[in-house]
């Protein structure tokens, strides 16, 4: 799969968040999530999943500098999971988050019934993390849930699933 150029200049936040690690967490695996979502779940189960991931980031490292790019050490997808026969749940971890509104985790959520998909993602904030969802519109909004974890800076690949299954599935 080849990522289509982006326009860097709207693509990519104002805030202080490494430019590689926010791109592809918040619009390639965005887009890929939300606009091709049953190819992507699909490439997902792969026992290769993690090797497709990190080609990606190589990919979108291809936009940045030598001095910009980052390691994609720790970038994992987990199994995909059926949960209640309704929903089929993807977790992907990120490189380690340093600052603020880079991606942590990011979970898929597709209805296996009506095809609708969502896409949490919990960010690394200024007190801890935040629970944000971004949307086929490209609207990127903070979620209640994040209440209750801000000031969690461990929360766990199964915290996280635990959560996304408990408020969204």
């Amino acid at each position: 799969m080849t990522i289509t150029p982006f326009n860097l200049d709207e693509s990519i936040h104002s805030s202080k968040a490494r430019q590689h690690h926010y791109l592809y967490a918040h619009k390639v695996i965005a887009d890929l999530s939300l606009r091709r979502n049953k190819t992507f779940l699909s490439m997902l189960t792969n026992p290769d999943s993690d090797s497709f991931l990190v080609n990606l980031w190589n990919q979108t490292a291809k936009h940045f500098s030598e001095a910009e790019v980052i390691p994609s050490d720790g970038l994992k997808s987990s199994p995909l999971v059926k949960v209640n026969d309704n929903y089929l749940l993807a977790i992907i971890r990120f490189p380690p988050a340093e600052k603020p509104t880079e991606a942590i985790f990011s979970g898929i959520i597709l209805h296996r019934h009506s095809g609708k998909v969502r896409y949490i993602v919990l960010e690394k904030s200024f007190r801890g993390v935040i629970l944000c969802e971004w949307t086929a519109d490209g609207l990127h909004k903070q979620l209640p849930q994040s209440l209750s974890i801000r000031a969690r800076n461990d929360l766990s690949l199964r915290e996280f699933a635990a959560l996304l299954i408990a408020d969204f599935c």
